[in-house]
């Protein structure tokens, strides 16, 4: 929630902003606070905290106000844990490695079970698998093509956008394309999973449900990290996905059952054909 409002501080009123870095400082006061309350105390009008929560994406406070609870619920740390140039090595790490176990228990609130049952019932019936991500994000696809292939799906990844867009486009009934955008807002990987699309192919996302990825995919595994790929190289966005990814696989094994044992076997026995023995 933290990283949230700081990262639409900037187009806030200033007024509102007086709000955001007031709840960024006290977030345990303001989850137990009315909003007339809240007014008082940041000294500003109630219109004032309604249109915050309104620009931050929420209907109004009571959404707001219940969202904040449940982080803190949650055990999400809440400190602002911006890097500055006067940081020194300690303080860089006790921030990043804050950040990324905060976006990790934020993940696990905000993960839909639904979302990964369907996607593993779509991933067992698949019959061709077509993974895509540029950037950070590719770092993600790889990871889920060397999952899947553990528990015996076979899978494609593709970085390159002229490479996944012919895939995507030879895709049919039964393939699916696994695509990986933390905006959701990249054309190329856009245009690929119109063509998958377009073919009958299923889509399973990781990105964010009101992206425009998001409302193309059959499946959407959000992670609910918040993060400024415009300002920061993505990291948190990174890892929560990656914890999704081993969910997921957990969940493909299990239901696959004995066959997967024996995937796996084979698997750490090529593996292990390929490590140079002690003379």
């Amino acid at each position: 929630m933290i990283s949230h409002i700081k990262s639409h501080r900037d187009k806030l009123r200033k007024s509102e902003k007086l709000v955001a870095d007031w709840i960024m400082s006290h977030p345990n006061d303001a989850a137990s606070l009315s909003i007339g309350m809240l007014a008082k105390t940041v000294g500003v009008s109630e219109p004032t905290v309604i249109r915050f929560c309104r620009a931050l994406g929420f209907d109004g406070y009571h959404a707001f106000k219940q969202e904040l609870a449940e982080a803190l619920n949650a055990g999400v740390p809440f400190i602002h844990s911006n890097v500055s140039e006067s940081d020194n090595t300690k303080d860089i790490v006790n921030k990043v490695i804050t950040q990324a176990s905060a976006a990790l228990l934020r993940t696990k609130e905000s993960i839909s079970v639904k979302a990964i049952e369907q996607a593993v019932k779509i991933l067992l019936k698949s019959s061709n698998v077509l993974c895509i991500g540029h950037g950070a994000s590719n770092v993600v696809a790889l990871d889920i093509q060397q999952k899947l292939l553990r528990v015996g799906i076979t899978v494609s990844v593709f970085s390159d956008h002229h490479v996944h867009s012919l895939a995507a486009s030879l895709m049919k009934k039964k393939d699916v394309l696994i695509a990986v955008s933390h905006t959701g807002r990249s054309q190329d990987i856009l245009d690929s999973v119109s063509f998958a699309k377009e073919n009958g192919a299923s889509i399973i996302s990781f990105t964010s449900k009101n992206s425009p990825l998001g409302e193309l995919s059959d499946v959407v595994l959000e992670s609910g990290a918040t993060e400024d790929t415009k300002e920061y190289i993505p990291m948190i966005s990174r890892l929560a996905d990656l914890a999704i990814v081993d969910v997921l696989l957990v969940n493909l094994a299990l239901k696959r059952g004995s066959s997967f044992i024996e995937e796996m076997s084979r698997s750490k026995a090529i593996i292990e054909s390929k490590r140079v023995r002690d003379q």
